[in-house]
């Protein structure tokens, strides 16, 4: 119960609100009340999780205030170290804090993808900025890919909200992220990349359509 990757977690539950918002054209009231109540159940679990870590520790140490103390060690040790507990903490995790810079450099730089096909994420979030600019710019000529499209126009939004989800992770727990560079590469996918690719199938979708159509002409 370190509660890793929390802040990406409770960003995520909320991008699905966001694209059926979109999409089926929700009013302000319905987003918000559909909104908090997700926001209170994912914030409720936390807190039992919260919870039960106390409870867990206080068994084993007899102390509810030092279960508190080493918590919030762990969480300092996740972002700022500085806490009077870092001394206890094992080497690793005692190094210099680096700076935002280099942990968005260190992800964005860094190649995603299975066997050799290592595309930098950057390249990924270049693209996606691209279809967004298309679709607003009316570039495309079909009519589904226009931004009064209410399924591509929710896409894209909801693309992008999605990205501060692993952005939050990388930030508020900058510790964490330098540390664990091979684990948090997969906060990418938590949901950034899943709407992403759908957006990029979307407008892809038709173009194949007509291939596979030619394909079928000439056979």
């Amino acid at each position: 119960m370190g509660y890793e990757f929390i802040s990406t977690v409770l960003v995520s539950v909320l991008v699905p609100v966001v694209f059926f918002s979109v999409k089926n054209s929700w009013t302000t009231k319905i987003l918000l009340s559909r909104g908090v109540v997700i926001s209170l159940f994912g914030l409720l679990g936390f807190a039992f999780a919260f919870i039960l870590h106390v409870y867990q520790i206080t068994l084993a140490t007899g102390s509810a205030e030092q279960a508190l103390s080493i918590i919030q060690g762990r969480i300092t040790a996740n972002t700022y170290y500085e806490h009077e507990l870092q001394v206890n903490l094992p080497p690793y995790e005692l190094q210099k804090t680096f700076m935002f810079l280099d942990i968005i450099k260190e992800y964005f730089l860094r190649g995603g993808g299975s066997f050799r096909l290592k595309i930098p994420y950057l390249i990924w979030v270049l693209v996606f900025l691209y279809i967004t600019y298309k679709v607003y710019s009316d570039k495309f000529e079909l009519p589904e890919l226009k931004k009064s499209n209410p399924i591509v126009k929710a896409l894209i939004i909801a693309t992008w909200v999605s990205i501060l989800a692993p952005l939050s992770w990388f930030i508020l727990a900058m510790n964490h992220s330098h540390i664990h560079t091979n684990i948090n590469i997969v906060l990418w996918h938590l949901p950034f990349m899943i709407f992403g690719f759908a957006l990029l199938g979307y407008v892809l979708r038709p173009g194949i359509q007509e291939l596979f159509a030619r394909i079928q002409v000439i056979k």
